[in-house]
């Protein structure tokens, strides 16, 4: 399953146990919900023996069935175990990381709350963090619940991601149009019969 296919699938996942979570008692609510999803996301990437048991298909699901029996049983609500058990027994628990992602990113957008990643060349101060995303919703209309993070390849500037948008202001960017435009400038100036056009 490709990473895409894996982000969909998961989505749709993330999107039922939301609606249950949400239906009222005896349900934990979607935030009690997203609490346990982080923390086994945390469980999995702090203890990767347990995720590798999760994901490899060497191991029966009966044995994968019995270790989350064993392990989480009692220690989380009825309803992530019982989801849980569902992906066990679908042979799709190595979703569990877009899992967890996607139904938080679902309960930020319910809390009316877009979540963006923005990229930028340097690391920025807390307070520059706050003053861009504060400016950036402003400018797109949306409460922006930004993620930064650092990529030395933008060289300046700054990527901003959120819903299916992406505005890259960023040098690199810059740098390949404008390569772009004097290759055009440059090929547009030769004729069909490849001769240099006064």
């Amino acid at each position: 399953m490709s990473s895409v296919q894996r982000q969909a699938v998961a989505r749709v996942y993330a999107e039922a146990i939301y609606e249950l979570a949400e239906a009222g008692p005896p349900a934990p609510g979607g935030a009690a919900v997203r609490e346990e999803l982080e923390s086994l996301g945390r469980l999995c990437r702090d203890h990767p023996n347990w995720a590798t048991l999760l994901e490899t298909p060497a191991i029966r699901r009966d044995q994968k069935l019995d270790s989350l029996e064993r392990t989480l049983r009692g220690r989380v609500s009825d309803l992530t175990f019982n989801a849980l058990r569902l992906l066990a027994s679908k042979e799709r628990l190595r979703i569990l990381p877009d899992l967890v992602e996607a139904f938080a990113e679902l309960d930020e957008r319910r809390a009316g709350r877009t979540p963006a990643t923005i990229t930028t060349a340097v690391e920025l101060t807390g307070e520059a963090r706050q003053r861009l995303a504060e400016r950036l919703s402003g400018a797109v209309g949306k409460n922006l619940l930004c993620a930064f993070r650092t990529d030395g390849r933008a060289l300046a500037g700054l990527v901003v991601t959120y819903d299916d948008t992406a505005i890259d202001a960023s040098v690199r960017r810059r740098l390949e149009l404008l390569g772009r435009q004097l290759w055009a400038r440059l090929h547009g100036e030769w004729n069909s019969a490849g001769a240099l056009v006064d």
